[in-house]
């Protein structure tokens, strides 16, 4: 019986081709498969396919120039940004930093006063997250589901000047990155980001308490 003859020169032809595939890392191969469908730093004002849409100047820190454009300010507020046409894809992921700014009082209810300060996500109408924030020592739901308990401090990055130093210098700002991969495979998307905060004792509602986002990034994820 004869044995079947190997064509030399196909192998060596295909064999790069294998190595390159066999040693490109995973996460490669995963980029390849995404598909950017929405970007916005604001920095432009562009607010094409959101609603309610707010453009407001943040300051990274007081007493310099640098600053950057955020979707928002919004207190007791909210925004939806619609997408269509989208391509075939099984699932979304969704990266931005949400801004959290000044005197958020996380799951403190105060009496009816201060608190709970609540926020959420939804996803094509249903909650992809709910939960609270804290910028004192307050103790915060997130990276939890209200009403789950978290401290604030191991979970964002408090490093930028509230919103409204000139009421509140001490209290400042808390960013955090939010990212999350969702099942999905509609043609449309529809990404919506409100807030209950309770403030009923406060003069200046606005510069209590407020939000903002930066740098959103939605990919349509074929597996």
């Amino acid at each position: 019986m004869k044995r079947p003859r190997f064509n030399q020169s196909l192998i060596i032809l295909l064999t790069p081709i294998i190595l390159l595939v066999l040693l490109t890392p995973l996460s490669c191969r995963k980029k390849q498969r995404e598909t950017l469908i929405y970007q916005n730093d604001f920095e432009t004002n562009d607010l094409a396919k959101i609603e309610r849409g707010l453009i407001d100047v943040f300051f990274y820190s007081s007493g310099t120039n640098l600053q950057t454009k955020v979707l928002g300010r919004y207190n007791n507020g909210s925004f939806v940004l619609r997408l269509n046409d989208l391509p075939t894809h099984e699932m979304i992921r969704i990266s931005f930093d949400l801004n959290t700014h000044d005197t958020w009082d996380g799951n403190q209810t105060g009496g009816g006063a201060d608190g709970p300060d609540t926020w959420q996500m939804n996803i094509d109408g249903k909650p992809e997250i709910y939960t609270t924030f804290s910028n004192s020592t307050y103790i915060q739901s997130y990276p939890g589901t209200y009403p789950s308990f978290n401290q604030p401090k191991n979970y964002g990055v408090k490093d930028m000047p509230g919103a409204c130093i000139w009421i509140n210098e001490n209290v400042g700002t808390t960013r955090y990155k939010i990212e999350k991969f969702i099942p999905h495979n509609s043609n449309t998307f529809v990404l919506e980001c409100l807030d209950r905060l309770v403030q009923t004792n406060s003069p200046t509602p606005m510069c209590d308490e407020s939000w903002s986002i930066d740098n959103i990034t939605i990919t349509a994820v074929s597996m």
